[in-house]
């Protein structure tokens, strides 16, 4: 096995493929050469890449079900640790370093097409982030909402932020942005669906500015101990547009974390209320221990995978969940590799899950 995983490798170093079949795999280069063989002894597969292939290359060969396999490296000099669970990598080995400084200070943040997005509290604010040379774009000024609740929580807290599949104009550069608040007084948290509209250079080639517009306002079902959905945090599917709500009961007393789904809304209202989730469970550590709702600190989904990251003393911890099995798959944790700054975001980008520090630094993992 070792040997194939070896020979892909080098025979598609400038590739990255996303597919993982039960009994065989074919692989198309960007060239559309393939190649097959028999997956049923590999567990995962990695090809280093710095840019995924889209699924439409694979599914007009393929008959059977596909799944992402990834494959990076740690870089030399990053230590490695183990982590538990299932493989995200093929050597379940992990390493993290600091990647970037100064990064715009936010409660939560979103990339879409290697722009990242930060929301600051009270949506005074929405900084734009350019990942690939590392630079800040531009800082949209709002009017921060300085409304309160009755025990004297800001509303809107910004506490979770995540790319949709929704474009309000056909032609716009980026889909809706969808930011989730506390409850007011009525018991319902809120997600306002932001519309992001950017302004290029006279030469058209980079960003200088953006406008930003609310063009709907959905409100979840009124928080109950049954349903648990207070402080919920909701993060868009970017394959099926469907909406996953972290939340957990606050008179629960371990704050246990639960996974609500729903189904997604168009824009045909402004405004929207929720019905009841089409699933909702409660979610455990790998050893079956409660994850505290109140501890996470962002979340994205890839690939039919929601990844959350906790905020913990001394550290923070990430959890992979596998959205179809409605548990969590693999974790580790951040303290582990010496990492104590506590996280404050979880994104994607260039194959890489990558932490926003509470010292506004950005954190990268490489799993081998």
């Amino acid at each position: 096995m070792k040997k194939i995983l070896l020979i892909l490798a080098l025979l598609f170093i400038a590739d990255e493929c996303v597919v993982n079949a039960q009994q065989s795999l074919l692989i198309r280069k960007k060239d559309k050469t393939r190649i097959g063989f028999s997956t049923s002894n590999i567990d995962s597969v990695m090809i280093a890449s710095t840019d995924t292939l889209p699924a439409s290359m694979f599914v007009a060969d393929t008959l059977y079900a596909y799944k992402t396999v990834k494959v990076t490296n740690i870089p030399t000099g990053v230590a490695s640790y183990s982590y538990s669970g299932s493989h995200v990598g093929l050597n379940r080995q992990y390493g993290i370093a600091q990647t970037a400084t100064r990064i715009p200070d936010g409660r939560s943040s979103a990339v879409y097409n290697g722009f990242m997005f930060t929301v600051a509290e009270k949506l005074a604010s929405i900084s734009m982030y350019d990942m690939r040379r590392q630079t800040d774009v531009y800082t949209c000024t709002l009017t921060p909402h300085n409304d309160v609740n009755a025990s004297g929580e800001t509303v809107y807290n910004c506490a979770q932020a995540s790319f949709g599949t929704l474009k309000y104009a056909e032609d716009d550069v980026f889909p809706l942005l969808y930011v989730s608040q506390r409850a007011d007084n009525d018991g319902r948290c809120s997600v306002i669906v932001l519309r992001i509209v950017p302004k290029q250079n006279e030469t058209k080639t980079a960003y200088v500015s953006f406008s930003v517009e609310t063009v709907q306002t959905i409100f979840l079902p009124v928080a109950s101990g049954t349903n648990g959905l207070y402080e919920a945090r909701l993060t868009v599917d970017p394959q099926t547009g469907a909406f996953y709500v972290c939340s957990y009961d606050t008179g629960d007393a371990n704050r246990q974390i639960r996974i609500s789904q729903f189904k997604a809304v168009g824009l045909t209202q402004s405004t929207v209320t929720l019905s009841s989730p089409q699933t909702s469970y409660l979610l455990s550590t790998l050893d079956g221990k409660a994850i505290d709702g109140a501890s996470i600190r962002g979340a994205f989904i890839e690939q039919g995978k929601l990844y959350v990251v906790g905020s913990n003393t001394g550290g923070g911890s990430l959890y992979v969940v596998d959205l179809a099995g409605k548990k969590v798959v693999s974790s580790l944790s951040l303290k582990t590799a010496d990492v104590t700054v506590q996280p404050q975001g979880c994104v994607m980008f260039g194959n890489h899950i990558i932490l926003i520090g509470e010292d506004n630094n950005l954190y990268t993992i490489y799993f081998s």
